[in-house]
């Protein structure tokens, strides 16, 4: 009997001190992953990495790494980057396939600046050291990603060359698979806040399908439902943009077959309804094109009409040979219009009409505005943010009548 005993004694002590053991191994092991990862990173990044806390890991029921505080700073000690937490989740035997699988990658509070230099460079490239030419013979094949998901993701983008701020917000994105040759889906809400010579916001809520290879990524049915406001004066609602295809390589740059967009949209002149259609569009190197048409109709001042439009320029720096030009068909007010504008697309570009009216009732014209936008009998034609010359062959204005009449506007002044 007292052999038994000192037996279970002895086994109770050997498990005490097991556990202890294995405690002090899961907190050791921690640290010692979180040295790990830090070193792995930093061995491909050239800002400072830190983890903020121990890796978490689990092998059972499933096995698990959590990533607490991940930060990339700066040489002045600035975050650049910072992620509240990762967590990959996998089954072990999958994980040592030939073919890795981790079968959930999870990503909550992604926090990052892109700075965009004067030649279009985005600053994370800069961040990337480049790998030994035998780490990139002898590397292995990358994991397939069964889920993706990133929440509460924001993207801060400055842009001094055109004046351009941006903030996305993204409170969720989900994809997958993730992985070589294999087609997944891609679904996202995101807020969007531009600052600039526009100002705005635009909340999007869509999906597309996706394929991912060794050149980059083509883009299948995309759809996006949009609504937003611009200038804190038109507001945009039901919004819909439909890609049937697009394409983003390295060598190639991004190629668009075609696009469809429809708004309604609202503002000072009453609402707006807006359609357009993208034939072609593409960027190689910094040089971007883009083809298409476009109709709007406005009630209140009775305009209908329908442009064919052609766009190039450099996408990067921009240029005064950057600009959006086309040809103009429709009515206003019952009466036929046609013409053609182009606008430059720089900070202080307007756009510019070259316009021929059949007959034009400007008395009748400001009794549809409202209040705010005449001064006297006439629209604020310097208040409108565009030059142009409109020839009128009948013009009503005043009670009086004139012929083969010409309005010159000049847009509004220029700050100095």
């Amino acid at each position: 009997m007292k052999l038994l005993r000192r037996l279970v004694l002895a086994l109770l002590f050997l498990a005490l001190i097991g556990g202890l053991a294995l405690g002090l191994l899961a907190w050791r092991a921690g640290e010692w992953l979180r040295g790990a990862a830090e070193d792995a990173l930093q061995a491909r990044l050239l800002p400072q990495v830190t983890l903020a806390e121990p890796v978490e890991w689990r092998v059972w029921p499933l096995g698990q790494v959590r990533l607490r505080g991940l930060v990339l700073r700066g040489p002045d000690g600035t975050p650049l980057a910072a992620v509240d937490e990762i967590a990959a989740g996998f089954a072990f035997g999958e994980l040592l396939a030939d073919r890795p699988r981790i079968t959930t990658l999870d990503v909550r509070g992604l926090h990052l600046k892109v700075d965009i230099d004067g030649q279009g460079r985005p600053s994370p490239l800069d961040w990337l050291l480049p790998a030994a030419p035998q780490e990139t013979a002898g590397a292995p094949p990358a994991p397939v990603i069964g889920r993706l998901t990133l929440a509460d993701t924001e993207v801060l983008l400055d842009y001094p060359a055109r004046d351009l701020r941006l903030r996305a917000l993204l409170p969720q994105l989900a994809a997958g698979p993730v992985a070589m040759g294999e087609v997944g889906r891609l679904r996202l809400t995101a807020r969007i806040e531009l600052t600039g010579p526009l100002a705005g916001e635009l909340a999007v809520d869509g999906e597309t399908g996706y394929r991912l290879d060794a050149q980059g990524i083509r883009l299948d049915a995309l759809t996006a439902g949009l609504s937003g406001q611009l200038d804190g004066v038109w507001r945009l609602d039901e919004g819909r943009l439909e890609i049937a295809a697009a394409r983003i390589a390295a060598g190639e740059g991004v190629q668009l077959e075609s696009a469809d967009f429809a708004a309604q949209a609202d503002g000072p002149q009453g609402p707006l309804k807006l359609s357009a259609r993208i034939d072609q569009a593409g960027m190689a190197v910094s040089r971007w094109q883009a083809a298409g048409r476009a109709a709007f109709a406005a009630p209140r001042i009775e305009i209908d009409a329908a442009t064919a439009f052609h766009g190039e320029g450099d996408v990067l720096s921009g240029s005064e040979g950057d600009v959006l030009s086309g040809t103009l068909e429709g009515r206003l007010a019952g009466s036929a219009l046609s013409g053609r504008w182009s606008w430059p697309l720089r900070a202080d570009g307007v756009p510019d009409l070259q316009l021929a009216i059949d007959a034009l009732d400007l008395d009748a014209l400001r009794a549809r505005l409202p209040s705010a936008d005449t001064d006297g009998g006439t629209p604020r034609w310097e208040d409108w943010p565009l030059t142009a010359e409109v020839l009128v062959g009948r013009l009503r204005l005043g009670g009086m009548e004139s012929r083969n009449a010409r309005l010159s506007l000049r847009g509004p002044p220029v700050a100095r």
